[in-house]
């Protein structure tokens, strides 16, 4: 996706190896790091890279009716998973975590930008933004990569989308609005396992809002992205 993955390979530290693009396929990505950082299409049950190819999946039915025939996750155990996608922190982020790692993602629909009219990747305007959501989610990373649980990239992280969000608040640009709905939907929609702490937990639970990413899917720019920490 050609939104979010300026953002990460700016913010990225140098011994982060990125897949993107047609290099972004199940078969040519290594899940052997300690911290996997994913970007794309999901679904409660599913993490979905290039050309919407399943890379974690596990079987079951979501409220949305969507299904998972089969489970296809790859051993994991012991790993740091941060996957920006759609609600994949309801099943798959779950299933996750019961089989030994820690987990950072969502349990609704993610925004990655806000525009009137058309946006272009990587660059800010009074009518579009395409940086704040990333910039504020890629945080739980940064600090999964520092060496912090999940629950503390969680706080991270939501710290982050709070800057961003007291950021747009201020600003006057005709985009503004929506930059702070749609920063604020992604906020409540932060789920890590284990739990975040008691200050966040409390929270109250986001509803639905439009994201980018069916907007990507229906142009047919559909790409994937995991960064994924070099074992030292």
């Amino acid at each position: 996706m050609d939104v979010p993955s300026c953002v990460v390979r700016e913010l990225a530290p140098p011994d982060v190896e990125i897949y993107y693009g047609d290099a972004a396929t199940p078969g040519n990505i290594s899940l052997d790091a300690p911290v996997i950082y994913g970007v794309g299409h999901g679904e409660c049950c599913v993490y979905t890279v290039q050309d919407l190819l399943p890379l974690m999946e596990v079987a079951g039915t979501c409220s949305d009716g969507y299904a998972c025939a089969s489970t296809s996750l790859p051993q994991l155990r012991g790993r740091k998973v941060h996957l920006l996608s759609c609600y994949a922190a309801l099943e798959l982020g779950r299933r996750l975590y019961e089989m030994g790692n820690e987990f950072l993602g969502y349990d609704n629909e993610v925004a990655l930008a806000a525009f009137l009219n058309s946006y272009e990747p990587c660059v800010d305007t009074p009518t579009s933004n395409t940086t704040a959501f990333t910039r504020a989610d890629y945080a739980g990373t940064q600090a999964l990569l520092g060496g912090a649980s999940a629950p503390e990239a969680y706080d991270a992280a939501y710290e982050a989308y709070e800057e961003e969000i007291r950021k747009y608040e201020a600003s006057s640009d005709p985009i503004a609005p929506a930059v702070v709905r749609l920063l604020k939907a992604n906020q409540l929609s932060l789920v890590s396992y284990p739990g975040p702490s008691p200050a966040y937990a409390a929270a109250p639970a986001a509803g639905p809002q439009p994201g980018l990413l069916a907007a990507l899917a229906a142009a047919g720019a559909v790409a994937g992205l995991v960064a994924a920490s070099l074992a030292a």
